[in-house]
């Protein structure tokens, strides 16, 4: 409920953000591959991936725009 606290939340949020993108980095070749496996092009994919978004967060961004 500080101002020190906050700071310190935000810094937590931003080193757990950093690792997830790095995770997702790693994984896009996989997940690619596995889909081009199973016959989706790359755009198949993004659409999806775009979906998925939008139906967990209902009425949320279009993280395409």
């Amino acid at each position: 409920m500080s101002a020190a606290g906050r700071s310190t939340c935000l810094a937590d949020l931003g080193a757990s953000e950093d690792i997830l993108v790095q995770a997702l980095e790693s994984l896009w070749p996989v997940v690619h591959e596995y889909f081009a496996k199973v016959g989706w092009s790359p755009e198949q994919v993004q659409q999806a991936l775009a979906a998925l978004m939008k139906a967990e967060v209902p009425d949320g961004p279009d993280f395409d725009a």
